[in-house]
């Protein structure tokens, strides 16, 4: 495969990306699951023990990586827009709350007249 990424390391940069929720077993049977090999598959190439993947090994690895790639891309795109929207709240908290301590303090200034 001519591309900057390999086969290999994308199915074990998806493998170790649900390794720590779910553990490598179950990673593994969810990485196989979206490539479409078998278990047995996934964990020789984890281990980097077949010398060759097969074409249309590469193309279904290459897809369920940019699904997941895609998926991460809408994931993170929700929380920036999360991220967003208490900023303008706590934005607007704050104007608020300084046009209320300007209006306490012309209150203090013209009761202490």
């Amino acid at each position: 495969m001519d591309s900057v990424i390999s086969s290999r390391d994308m199915l074990r940069e998806m493998v170790i990306s649900d390794r720590q929720q779910i553990g490598l077993e179950h990673a593994l049977e969810r990485v196989a699951r979206a490539c479409v090999v078998s278990v047995r598959r996934a964990r020789a190439i984890w281990h980097g023990e077949p010398k060759r993947l097969w074409a249309d090994e590469e193309k279904r690895i290459a897809a369920a990586y940019e699904a997941r790639m895609q998926q991460e891309m809408q994931e993170l795109e929700a929380r920036r827009a999360l991220v967003r929207a208490r900023l303008e709240a706590l934005k607007g908290s704050h104007e608020g709350s300084m046009a209320t301590a300007r209006g306490v303090a012309r209150e203090n200034v013209d009761c202490a007249q």
